[in-house]
């Protein structure tokens, strides 16, 4: 007896999410339905470092109003954001979605999952090609086992893969404790122009912050009107017993899915 008065309240709360999820399943006529315009974009062929946008239009063509509760993307380079929350019925709502290419090579897919209160998910994706013109070496820097206070340096090699002449219009870095420059004999002003097939070399100079077990950053080469548009990533890494010792926290990149 004590057995089932002590597991009782369990046993029920367990049976009544269980009705109401195969309730929910067991009549899909009830969802109000949902139609995009496209589910996929084909952006074809972008020169990396270009930003594509799309919008989509998703219909409502039930007799209920729809609220998007949440938008979920596949990565942190896209973003997708609804004109409005709610979809009155017979009303189209656009989403509108950007696919930021700095960072990216080589055929993409990138996919936005749209929730709602009343509907099934609708999923809509961008897919292309993003071709390269600068191609660095390496395109990842990696510090480990480093001291606060430390300082450490990479050397990156930038090479046009192109048939033109392409300028190199800025340098930059996405934090105070990373320094870059370039190093070859007439490349530290800019713009630097690189004839086809021909390369440069920078420098990353790189110092460990006091109060952090880990660090991301990046580097971006901007090129021609395209500020931004190829990034080195770079990560670092305190001594593991270190870090234990002083209970130091990580700083984390920016990279990962967009929640609503």
């Amino acid at each position: 007896m004590r057995f089932i008065n002590k597991y009782l309240p369990i046993l029920i709360a367990m049976l009544m999410i269980s009705a109401a999820f195969y309730a929910r399943q067991a009549h899909p006529k009830d969802r109000v339905p949902l139609v995009a315009d496209q589910d996929v974009y084909d952006f074809g062929e972008v020169r990396q470092g270009s930003v594509v946008q799309h919008a989509f239009l998703v219909r409502n063509e039930g007799k209920a109003p729809v609220v998007i509760e949440r938008v979920k993307t596949s990565c942190g380079c896209t973003t997708s954001v609804p004109e409005s929350d709610m979809i009155g019925p017979g009303q189209s709502v656009e989403i509108r979605v950007t696919f930021r290419t700095a960072d990216r090579q080589g055929r993409q897919t990138k996919e936005t999952v749209l929730y709602f209160d009343a509907a099934e998910p609708v999923k809509l994706v961008l897919r292309g090609k993003v071709v390269p013109e600068l191609k660095l070496r390496p395109n990842r820097v990696t510090f480990k086992e480093m001291h606060p206070g430390e300082i450490r340096k990479a050397v990156v090699r930038v090479k046009n893969t192109t048939a033109d002449p392409l300028k190199i219009t800025s340098l930059e870095t996405s934090s105070g404790v990373i320094a870059a420059s370039f190093m070859d004999e007439g490349t530290g002003v800019l713009p630097l122009v690189l004839g086809a097939g021909e390369s440069a070399r920078f420098e990353v100079a790189f110092t460990m912050p006091e109060k952090m077990g880990s660090f991301r950053g990046s580097v971006s080469l901007g090129v021609a009107d395209r500020p931004g548009a190829y990034r080195l990533s770079l990560s670092a890494r305190i001594k593991p017993d270190w870090v234990k010792r002083n209970k130091l926290p990580d700083m984390k990149d920016d990279e990962g899915e967009q929640e609503k």
